[in-house]
């Protein structure tokens, strides 16, 4: 049987990125997937890393600083980073690697995340082999465990007769959400969020939950349409003028509420009160399109006006889409140091145990910091845990 000084379990962005930096220092490494392909959650992203102050941008002469990422973090994170801050450290590598002894074998485990959750969650939108192996193996060995309710929340739809690996094939809902003349409504026909979000944040809306009868007001959740947006811009992989053949459609609002079963009246007064205000230019309800973020991947005619993402629902016929509150991949998962070194109940390191990625308790919270949100921590705890590993592993 073949041994190494550190095993890498998970081929995504913070594996490889371990088994790299193990390896750099001369430490023999063996780097396994359970997949007959590589790259685990990784190969779904758009490979961008969200890497606040870093020194590619600053040549390029973005200014930003450390403070200023920590300081924007915070004030998304409703106390949920940590109260030791150790985010700080994370996101910029400080601090050597501890040593180790050099006799130990260590593993780093990457295992994007469980399908499981203790919100509602359905067709998972993540590869079908992230079944929370890494997340049991810490379990078993011990481990602390943090940040479990939370996961990549992201709106999805699913795609009728198309399967992905044997499961169900769905579609990621964003720039149909966020393009004007659409708009998203809850079980009661109401608008219950600003639909130009981004998809991390809806979980909190989809997961809201009505006292009185113990469900959650945005599930069902439609998406609702006009004629004018499929011909400005057709969605769900189709072109401008093209809407999918499965999506509900009714020559008028009233016929579309019967349809997915709510009080016409009511989703008739949800339109005409979202028209009057796209009309103004200010949603005062959920105030969709103040935030430089919420028209990114609207109409670029418009940008960053209100009107990227405002637009009246008034030319028919009109369409309805069912949506479902998935997830990417999950943010709970051992405790860890700056160097991936997981804690056990304690607070005291696991020998030899480390973890980064999807895997590990998310270190930036609740809070999803922006494209590559996923990819730039995974990138620095996948580096220093290789490193962190390598130095008690190299014989």
């Amino acid at each position: 049987m073949a041994e190494f000084d550190v095993v890498v379990l998970g081929t995504g962005a913070a594996g490889l990125t371990a088994a790299l930096s193990a390896a750099d220092t001369g430490a023999s490494v063996g780097l396994f997937e359970k997949s007959s392909l590589i790259g685990g959650t990784t190969c779904l992203s758009s490979g961008v890393a969200w890497l606040p102050d870093n020194r590619y941008a600053r040549e390029a002469g973005v200014e930003d600083s450390r403070a200023e990422g920590v300081r924007y973090l915070e004030s998304l994170s409703r106390g949920m980073i940590g109260e030791r801050r150790a985010v700080r450290r994370r996101l910029h590598g400080h601090g050597p690697p501890r040593r180790r002894d050099r006799d130990r074998r260590v593993r780093m485990g990457r295992r994007p995340g469980a399908r499981f959750s203790p919100r509602p969650m359905s067709y998972p939108a993540t590869v079908p082999t992230n079944t929370g192996d890494g997340l049991r193996m810490a379990m078993k060995a011990g481990a602390r465990l943090g940040n479990m309710r939370e996961a990549w929340w992201v709106p999805v739809c699913v795609l009728p007769g198309q399967e992905n690996h044997g499961e169900q094939a769905v579609h990621l809902v964003l720039r149909e959400r966020t393009l004007p003349r659409s708009i998203m409504v809850n079980r009661a026909g109401e608008r219950f969020t600003n639909e130009a979000a981004n998809y991390n944040a809806l979980g909190g809306a989809f997961h809201q939950l009505d006292p009185s009868d113990f469900d959650y007001l945005g599930d069902p959740c439609w998406l609702i349409f006009d004629a004018r947006h499929v011909e400005e811009y057709g969605g769900f992989t189709l072109p401008p003028g093209q809407a999918p053949d499965w999506a509900l459609r009714a020559d008028t609002i009233g016929e579309l509420a019967r349809k997915i079963d709510v009080e016409p009246a009511t989703l008739g007064r949800t339109v005409d009160r979202f028209n009057g205000m796209a009309a103004d230019g200010v949603d005062a309800d959920f105030a969709r399109g103040v935030s430089a973020y919420d028209g990114f991947v609207g109409d670029k005619r418009y940008y960053p006006a209100a009107a990227s993402t405002l637009g009246p629902l008034d030319e028919g016929p009109y369409y309805a889409v069912r949506l479902h509150i998935s997830t990417l991949g999950t943010k709970g998962g051992p405790q860890t140091d700056v160097d991936g070194s997981v804690f056990t109940v304690d607070g005291d390191p696991i020998p030899g145990l480390f973890a980064a990625g999807n895997a590990m308790a998310g270190p930036t919270g609740m809070v999803y910091g922006g494209a590559g949100g996923t990819l730039g921590p995974a990138l620095v705890f996948g580096y220093r845990a290789g490193r962190a590993a390598a130095s008690g592993g190299k014989r």
